[in-house]
């Protein structure tokens, strides 16, 4: 996980790394017993939505943070950006909750407001993800694929001999 992360975090496209937060998001509140909506695009101020005993939160999803000179997390949101609860992701993996109340907003700087994440609000950690390291010798995705694809071939061939060999001769 530990190289995925970096991966994400050093990827080229913050879409990659939006979807990734998102779908960690879904995970979360799904497991939680919570329902969970897309917001549905990019132009929503908030990026799920999570309901939970007729209660609905407007949830923001924030992947990409940069660390400042005093070494505390800072998280960039737009200036429509509407939500109840932030789920963020550092790029060390670990994963804040925090209630949208407890956010510092410091002044908006061309249309992004960022908020510092202090140790204050270490009490709204999940926790970090887990490091999964891949195995030096384990088989690549394309070995794995081919594997597949050879069995769903061998397996058509066996189906189609025994179809062959149950029809009643005439």
């Amino acid at each position: 996980m530990t190289r995925l992360l970096s991966k994400i975090h050093n990827s080229e496209s913050s879409n990659i790394r939006g979807e990734f937060g998102e779908a960690l998001a879904r995970a979360f509140f799904i497991e939680h017993g919570f329902r969970v909506s897309e917001a549905g695009g990019n132009w929503y101020p908030y990026d799920l939505l999570a309901e939970r005993h007729a209660v609905t939160y407007r949830v923001q999803v924030k992947t990409s943070v940069s660390v400042d000179k005093d070494g505390y997390h800072r998280v960039s949101f737009g200036m429509s950006d509407e939500f109840d609860l932030a789920l963020v992701i550092t790029d060390s993996g670990f994963v804040y909750l925090i209630p949208r109340r407890e956010l510092v907003m410091e002044s908006p700087q061309s249309n992004r407001r960022k908020a510092v994440i202090y140790p204050r609000l270490s009490i709204y950690m999940l926790g970090q993800l887990h490091a999964f390291e891949p195995i030096d010798d384990a088989p690549t995705l394309t070995e794995i694929e081919a594997i597949c694809t050879k069995s769903q071939i061998q397996n058509a061939a066996a189906q189609r001999a025994e179809s062959l060999s149950s029809k009643p001769t005439i």
